[in-house]
């Protein structure tokens, strides 16, 4: 193999594992998004940030930048 093979097979090798995305992770549903993972529940309340409700019942407000996934 020529090093044109090689920089192909690793340059495929490296989309294949970038394109795999965490979709399965999140549950979209109407008013909130859900970490299946973690458990944690992320709602708008107000227009740039998300309320983000943990699995043990703690609050915290972040930034719609800062969330896991991409809010629509």
């Amino acid at each position: 193999m020529n090093t044109r093979n090689i920089l192909i097979i690793i340059s495929l090798i490296i989309l294949v594992a970038c394109s795999s995305s965490n979709e399965d992770q999140f549950e979209y549903q109407e008013e909130k998004v859900l970490d299946k993972e973690s458990g944690d529940e992320y709602s708008m309340e107000k227009f740039d940030t998300l309320t983000v409700v943990h699995i043990d019942g703690t609050q915290e407000e972040i930034l719609v930048e800062d969330a896991p996934f991409l809010w629509l």
